[in-house]
Formats: C-alpha cells, structure tokens, sequence
C-alpha cells in the first residue's frame, strides 16, 4: 500500500520525480544492506524478538507518514525499512524453522503466495482510499494491518523452534568464516554474506531481475510504442494472478522433482517469455512475455528458495536466507537503476536481450550449484 500512494504522496508535497527516486533509495539501502546482520543475530538469538519488531517499526513508521512534510518523508521510509529489513529475514527463517525438510517447496510456495496477494489487493485498496478519504486514511489503513502481522507474529513466535536462542557463554553462537579462501575481499565479503546462498542469489536475482524489467517498465515501454495507458491495467492483475498460483504448484513441484529440474524449467519458461517480449507484437505480445515469465517467477522462486533453506550450514540458517532474500531488493533496485540506463541509451528491445543473456548466466550458475538429487522428496 504504502509502495502504491507514496510517489503520489510526494509530488502532492511538491516533490518531483527526483525526490521519488530518493525516498526509493531510502528504504532499499537498509532494507538490503542490514539483512546479512540480522540474519545473524538471528542466528545468535533466535528470530522471535526480531519477527516482532520488524511490523511495530513499519507500523509506527506509517503513522508517521500521517503529520510527515516533504523534508521527513525519506528519513520515515528509511526507519521503515529497516523494518521490512528485520521482518523479512525473520519470516523466511520461521518458514524454514516450521517447515518439514522434505516439504520446503510447498512452504516456499505458500510463504511467496502472501506476497503475490498483497501485489492483487495492496495497490487498489491503497489508491481507493487515497482518492477517497485521502492520504491519512491511506497510512492508517497501512498501519493497521502492520499491527494486525505483529499480533499474529507474536503468536507465532511462542511456537516456533529458534524465536529464542539462548547462546553459550562467551560463544556468539555462529560458526567463523576463516581459511585461506578468506583474504582480501573474499573475507570482506564472507563476513557480510553466507557463502552457501551467494550461487542461489545470483540465480534468483537474475531470473527477478527480468521480471523487474517487465512490470517496472511496463509503462515506460506503453509511451514509447504509442499504446493508450489503459491496457496496463489488465497486466498486473493478470501476471499477479498466474504468478500466485504458479507459486503454490511450484513449490511444491519442487519437493517433488526436485529444486534443479523446477529452478531449470523455470528459467527456460522466463527465456520464451523474454523472447516474445523482444518480438514487435504490440500490447498482446507484452502481456503474454509478461504473463508466461509470472509463470517462471512462480517456479523459480520458491524452489531457490527451498533450495537455500537446504543448503544452510548448521547454525547459520539466519544468515543463508539474509543472503539469499537480498535477491529481490538487488532486482528492484540495481537492476531497475541498470534498465532505466539501458532504456534510456538504446531503448527497447535491448534491455530485454540483455535480460535473456541474464537467464544464461542463471542457467550456468544454477546447473553448478544445485544436484539432481536435491530437494527430492524420498
């Protein structure tokens, strides 16, 4: 909701695209760069205390928003990241913490489902009651519901395995990054990121980072091919609907083939529907590329996902998916910086050529890293 009316929100300020971009870049940076430590605070204390702040932070901050000028509105969104920081890494350790090993895909796919239904009913809410009752009625509503998740998520933390760790005296509880493979940047790097989740990052960064291009732009591509703007309200509700329930299936098809066949058949769907989008088929063309590649989001994501989850050491289960969740906020942000530029210099169809040679790489990187064998239910 907030993500919806804040731009609107700005230029009623008398703020400009410029300012919108700002406040952008206020929530992505410590929604991005405090995930690795939190992750492993985590993993020292437990997820339960963190879960709960998470929402009373984006809670307060909404209200905030309500007696907020201009001038306060990027230090609001940046406070309200941080909470997004905490309450996202908290939710995907409760789901690898409640979840059966053998049935992560599917739990992947449900936990992803929430978000693809907040992307159906967030935005229309958020815009009826900003040109109804107006903005306040907008950020209370916002807040309301922050409150509504910490209710749940304080239930929630008084069954959940790990919502508190009680670490050994003098131990921080998380096993040290060392070896001679540790130098330089490597160190630097292995200090802030879990190793074992860097393959799968690259991979679901990559395959959301097309995805980015294809929503985030759509209006930019709808101006430059001359299309009336109407039509792009078909798109979201179309590509939000089959990426939700491709997410539920894809989950679970995972568990049950396994997270390398469901990660590759992913990204071969995402190339076909990147290579409709490169085609000159007009608005039919761009809503089937967008529609096929919600398909192949829905595949991929819960299944890397799981397969993270997998692949966390014992004892760092906080800091693996810190690392691997960054893949949305790099998707958004640096791969929206980095199309915007393409855009701009070369116009369409590069950027998604240039998204296509992305998939190759995901391709490379998920065939390394990911066993025939794994995830597959026995």
């Amino acid at each position: 909701m907030i993500r919806t009316v804040l731009p609107l929100r700005i230029l009623d300020l008398g703020g400009d695209a410029a300012t919108v971009g700002i406040v952008a870049l206020a929530f992505a940076l410590p929604t991005l760069l405090l995930r690795p430590p939190i992750g492993r605070r985590i993993d020292r204390t437990g997820h339960g205390r963190i879960h709960r702040i998470g929402p009373a932070v984006a809670g307060a901050a909404s209200l905030a928003f309500v007696v907020s000028g201009l001038l306060l509105v990027p230090f609001v969104r940046a406070v309200q990241g941080i909470g997004w920081a905490c309450y996202g890494t908290a939710n995907n350790v409760a789901t690898a913490r409640l979840a059966p090993p053998a049935r992560r895909g599917e739990a992947s796919g449900l936990f992803n489902l929430a978000y693809a239904v907040g992307f159906l009913a967030g935005p229309p809410l958020a815009l009826a009651l900003y040109a109804g009752p107006g903005a306040a009625a907008t950020f209370l509503a916002a807040a309301l519901l922050a409150f509504l998740a910490l209710g749940v998520v304080d239930r929630l933390a008084r069954v959940t395995p790990g919502a508190r760790i009680e670490p050994l005296p003098g131990s921080s509880g998380v096993p040290a990054v060392s070896g001679p493979s540790t130098r330089g940047l490597r160190r630097i790097a292995g200090a802030w990121l879990e190793p074992a989740a860097v393959p799968l990052l690259v991979v679901a960064g990559l395959v959301l980072a097309g995805e980015a291009l294809l929503l985030g732009f759509a209006a930019v591509w709808t101006r430059q091919a001359g299309l009336p703007d109407g039509w792009l309200a078909l798109l979201f509700p179309v590509v939000g609907i089959l990426n939700a329930v491709t997410q539920l299936a894809g989950g679970r098809l995972s568990d049950r083939v396994g997270r390398r066949r469901a990660v590759i058949a992913g990204i071969g769907i995402a190339a076909v529907g990147l290579g409709v989008a490169i085609l000159p088929l007009g608005a039919p063309g761009y809503l089937a590329a967008a529609a096929v590649y919600a398909v192949a989001s829905g595949l991929v994501v819960p299944a890397a996902t799981a397969a993270a989850m997998d692949r966390a050491p014992e004892g760092r289960m906080g800091a693996t998916l810190a690392t691997y969740s960054m893949a949305h906020q790099l998707a958004a942000g640096i791969g929206g910086i980095a199309w915007g530029l393409l855009i701009a210099s070369f116009g369409f169809p590069w950027p998604f050529i240039v998204a296509l040679a992305g998939l190759g790489v995901a391709l490379f990187a998920a065939r390394r890293v990911l066993s025939p064998e794994a995830g597959v239910r026995g």
